[in-house]
C-alpha cells in the first residue's frame, strides 16, 4: 500500500508533467490536464493558506461595513435622503430582520457619537471626491 502511494506520488508530482500530447490519447491527455489543474488548485490553496486569506478579508469586510455605512447615511442625511438609503439599504438586504436592525442600530449610534452635524460630513465628502 505504501509503494502504491509513493507511485501515485511521483507520478503526480514528476511523471504527469512529462507527458505529451502524442504520447497518449486524446481522451487520456484531457483526463490527465483535469488531474494536473486539480492537483495545481489544491497545491496552491494549501501553499498559499488561502483559508487564513480568506477568513481575514471577512473580517476586515466586517470591520469596514458600519464605517462605510455611516458615511453613506450621513452624506444621506445631510442632503435629506436617509429615508430613501433606508429603504433601499432594507431591500437590498430582503426587508426587515435583525441583521439590518442591527446594522441600522450600528450606524445611528456611530453617528451620533460624531459631533459634527451631517450637513458638514456631506458637503465634506462631496468636496473630497
Amino acid at each position: 500500500m505504501y509503494k502504491i502511494l509513493i507511485e501515485f506520488w511521483k507520478f503526480l508530482t514528476y511523471d504527469i508533467w512529462r507527458i505529451t500530447e502524442n504520447e497518449v490519447s486524446r481522451t487520456k491527455f484531457y483526463f490527465l490536464n483535469i488531474v494536473k489543474t486539480l492537483y495545481l488548485c489544491v497545491n496552491r490553496f494549501i501553499s498559499d493558506r488561502l483559508i487564513n486569506r480568506a477568513s481575514a478579508l471577512t473580517y476586515n469586510t466586517l470591520l469596514a461595513i458600519v464605517p462605510i455605512l455611516a458615511v453613506i447615511f450621513a452624506i444621506a442625511r445631510g442632503f435629506g435622503f436617509s429615508t430613501i438609503i433606508e429603504s433601499q439599504f432594507r431591500y437590498g438586504l430582503g426587508g426587515k430582520s435583525s441583521t439590518t436592525e442591527t446594522l441600522l442600530q450600528f450606524v445611528d449610534s456611530y453617528l451620533s457619537e460624531t459631533k459634527s452635524g451631517g450637513i458638514f460630513i456631506g458637503i465634506g465628502l462631496i468636496l473630497l471626491l
